[in-house]
């Protein structure tokens, strides 16, 4: 179990890709709209964009006042040089997952796919929970009393805007750009993916237009800008 959750935490950003390619079988044989009336497609797209603008914003925040070396995108190992508890931290100890379950929610939303908004739900909060599970292992003998002082004070997942604490260090802009630039690439991609999904069907083929250019193209835009500003501007230094 232990080594299940760790393979889980080293590819979280792959995860949702790996779920697309493997739902596209059964979006093309079961079609089940979620929506079914014009005005109802579209509430769930404005509801969609809400969720997916949301998560990002919140992303951002969150980033932008993180303690260095405490949280982010290490892959190989748990890193935590500092515990944060300040700003959404205070809210809730594990604000970066809730952020990425509005964006699952949000893009599965864009499919108008019964069988991808209902699964998407459990299956991402039980892949945020196996997540939350080894970090909460981790950084409770990393920290030890502190981390249990400040645990038991603070809701795991779902936020309390109640418990908020204004944060004590300055927004680091440089760091949002230059971490947060892969999370944006995976919105983007992936929004245009469930787009397309509502088209694939047995009986016609996928087509390309202007659209599909300007979706993978801002993807790709954003990438190597993102790319060229950690490596070669700022040299890895966030």
């Amino acid at each position: 179990m232990e080594k299940r959750a760790g393979w889980m935490f080293r590819y979280r950003g792959q995860i949702p890709v790996f779920l697309l390619l493997f739902v596209i079988p059964f979006v093309m044989r079961y079609d089940i709209p979620f929506a079914n009336y014009p005005w109802q497609r579209k509430f769930l797209n404005a509801f969609s964009m809400l969720l997916i603008l949301s998560g990002t914003a919140f992303r951002f925040y969150i980033t932008g006042y993180r303690l260095p070396h405490s949280s982010g995108r290490n892959r190989k190992n748990q890193v935590a040089e500092s515990l944060n508890q300040l700003g959404a931290y205070a809210m809730c100890q594990h604000p970066l997952y809730f952020a990425n379950f509005l964006l699952w929610i949000g893009i599965a939303l864009l499919s108008n796919h019964m069988l991808i908004v209902l699964g998407s739900i459990p299956l991402s909060l039980y892949i945020h929970f196996r997540l939350i599970r080894t970090e909460q292992s981790y950084l409770s003998q990393k920290f030890g009393d502190s981390y249990t002082f400040w645990s038991n004070k603070t809701p795991v997942f779902w936020p309390s805007l109640k418990a908020y604490k204004p944060n004590e260090i300055a927004f680091n802009t440089k760091r949002v750009f230059a971490t947060e630039y892969p999370t944006w690439v995976s919105v983007v991609v992936l929004s245009w993916g469930m787009i397309k999904l509502r088209y694939i069907n047995l009986e016609t083929s996928l087509k390309w237009d202007g659209t599909d250019i300007l979706f993978l193209g801002a993807a790709f835009l954003v990438g190597i800008g993102g790319r060229f500003y950690k490596y070669v501007v700022l040299k890895k230094k966030v």
